[in-house]
């Protein structure tokens, strides 16, 4: 059998194990510019008490809870570039589910009117909180 020469296919593997490593250690895509840690409170327009809530925003992905009066919820969602958020209200349990929407404008976070699993309509404006 015969051999290669040394050198002959060293450049080659060099350079597939560089594309390698500069591929799987590229950095993660860039943050949204909404990123952060937010906080804020439901605001009742019936039943429903007011609820202090919490969220995290990363990659234009949020997640907001909070504790309703029947229970623990949360709201997953997503946020487009103008700042226009959409997504799902859930209850913890997964049987109560419902559409949410709202809008980011200069650091506030301000929900369409939306009724989650305490059975009234109800809103919530989150600020940034960092």
């Amino acid at each position: 059998m015969r051999k290669a020469p040394a050198g002959k296919y060293a450049s080659t593997s060099v350079a597939l194990l560089l594309l390698a490593v500069e591929t799987f250690s590229a950095p993660a895509i860039a943050g949204s510019p909404f990123d952060g840690e937010w906080k804020g409170a439901t605001k009742s327009e019936d039943k429903c008490r007011d609820a202090p809530m919490t969220a995290t925003v990363k990659d234009g992905e949020i997640e907001i809870h909070y504790l309703s009066m029947v229970a623990r919820a949360s709201i997953k969602g997503s946020i487009a570039p103008d700042g226009t958020v959409t997504g799902v209200w859930i209850a913890p349990s997964g049987d109560r589910k419902g559409a949410f929407h709202g809008k980011i404008t200069g650091g506030r976070l301000v929900s369409a009117p939306y009724t989650d699993a305490c059975g009234s309509p109800q809103t919530f404006e989150l600020t940034r909180a960092n």
